[in-house]
């Protein structure tokens, strides 16, 4: 039932979300994750600050895995920024520490910000391409 509730939220009018999209939910989700840790260990919840933390690692190795250095050879800076960010959060797991986290959040957010502007910029130019979407 869990799965189906998270399967539901990547739906967008009865449709599955583009993979665009699932981009900017997965940087939104991971926001979060790292707010929750943050507060966690300000609560000192050692188990709440873990699961938040799993998850956020989880996240961006997803985001990782998904970038295809054959199209995009310079993505491998990318894929570089991001094992940056698991060694900053394996680091906060550890030491119970809200500066790697603070220092993840900042690079997390001006990537988040930079795929909302592309999200957004790719679905203008769709809508603007498409004379049956602009005829709604």
């Amino acid at each position: 039932m869990h799965h189906a509730r998270q399967i539901q939220k990547f739906r967008t009018d009865g449709k599955t979300a583009s993979p665009e999209r699932l981009i900017v939910l997965l940087y939104e989700r991971l926001g979060r994750d790292l707010d929750e840790a943050c507060a966690a260990i300000e609560a000192g919840e050692a188990e709440r600050r873990h699961t938040a933390l799993l998850h956020a690692q989880e996240i961006i190795e997803e985001l990782s895995y998904a970038v295809n250095t054959d199209i995009w050879p310079e993505g491998e800076g990318l894929i570089a920024l991001y094992d940056y960010l698991l060694d900053l959060l394996v680091r906060a797991n550890i030491q119970a520490d809200l500066v790697p986290i603070a220092e993840a959040s900042k690079t997390v957010n001006d990537l988040a910000e930079a795929w909302r502007a592309a999200y957004v910029e790719l679905a203008t130019t769709s809508t603007a391409n498409d004379p049956a979407a602009s005829a709604v």
